[in-house]
């Protein structure tokens, strides 16, 4: 969805300008910038060096190989290339906004925004997807909080209209992939629940996403970690369903509040009565577990009426919305209606 005309940001909301940007600190930073040669005298091993990627809390840092790949990634960083964007998703029945996924982009010279699967091989190879993905949920807490107590995206018309759209955004949720270097070892908790707290923002306004084919090395760290954030109303979402073989013993051993069906399927209904079955008989497996369902890759009328019918209630997609930087948020809910107070899937249905 294009916001505006030019795609530019309202001037009337400044505070979510650079959000959404990832960068690294140390390394050559722009032109003109200080040189800084990224080495940790603690950590002198052959072939690795240290960097750090600035969040807004301050910089993280990863030992990575050294190689031109990773060379090219830190530019990256250093230039401010890397972007957070966010995607809308919407209750089905009524194309209301609830919420929002952050997706790391890369806006690469010469070739334009990339996706995700364009990059984040680089990324893992680098070392860098723990520092990285710490950023990406900094940037969205950060943006949430903004939207959720900003009244640049309300009506300013009269005192009732604010007071009453005031209860539409402080309703919305943002939901943040985390990956199997977040969920290897202790402390994803302690990450998160701080960054909550200082935005003063409840647990519900986050869903944390894990794909299904996530490789999970520790069960018992993973079990104990998400137990802890979905005791503090954080929700925790078994993403990508669909594509990996270990959904269902996920779901059993996992905290999970809600399942999103992954676009390979979404993309068939319509074509494929098989798909149809599959996905009609998950809508029903996730009502019997109390879980909530969302759906990704929603880009027709008719995958969307197929959706309703199967009784699927949240979903994302082109249909409703592409990713867009945080500055376009505010013209994007003031485009669009959005929930006021209505459950969403991180609350799950328990």
């Amino acid at each position: 969805m294009e916001v505006g005309s030019d795609g530019s940001a309202p001037d009337r909301n400044p505070p979510l300008r650079g959000l959404g940007v990832v960068r690294l600190d140390g390394g050559q930073r722009g032109h003109g910038g200080g040189r800084h040669d990224g080495r940790d005298p603690a950590a002198d091993r052959e072939g690795t060096e240290t960097v750090a990627v600035e969040c807004a809390a301050g910089p993280i840092t990863s030992h990575v190989a050294d190689d031109r790949g990773v060379d090219r990634l830190r530019r990256a960083l250093g230039d401010g290339e890397l972007h957070v964007h966010f995607q809308p998703v919407v209750a089905l029945a009524t194309s209301t906004v609830v919420g929002f996924e952050a997706l790391l982009r890369w806006q690469r010279p010469g070739r334009g925004l990339l996706a995700p699967a364009d990059f984040l091989p680089d990324v893992q190879a680098a070392g860098l997807m723990a520092p990285v993905g710490r950023c990406v949920l900094e940037a969205a807490v950060a943006v949430i909080a903004e939207l959720r107590g900003s009244r640049s995206a309300r009506p300013d018309s009269d005192t009732t209209a604010s007071d009453t759209a005031a209860s539409d955004t402080d309703s919305l949720t943002v939901a943040v992939n985390i990956g199997s270097d977040q969920l290897a070892v202790p402390g994803l908790a302690d990450a998160v629940l701080p960054l909550l707290a200082a935005r003063a923002l409840p647990g519900r306004a986050l869903v944390l996403e894990v794909p299904e084919t996530t490789v999970i090395s520790d069960f018992d760290v993973a079990a104990i970690e998400l137990g802890r954030l979905r005791a503090a109303g954080v929700g925790i979402c078994l993403d990508d369903y669909g594509t990996g073989r270990s959904g269902l013993h996920r779901l059993l051993e996992l905290p999970f509040s809600s399942l999103k069906l992954d676009h390979t399927l979404t993309g068939q209904l319509g074509s494929d009565p098989r798909i149809g079955a599959v996905v009609a008989s998950t809508a029903a497996l996730a009502a019997d577990l109390g879980l909530a369902l969302v759906v990704e890759g929603v880009e027709t009328p008719e995958q969307h009426r197929i959706l309703l019918a199967s009784g699927y209630t949240h979903g994302q997609g082109w249909l409703f919305g592409h990713a867009v930087p945080p500055e376009q948020l505010p013209a994007l809910l003031a485009a669009r209606p959005h929930a006021r107070g209505r459950w969403h899937p991180s609350q799950g249905l328990r």
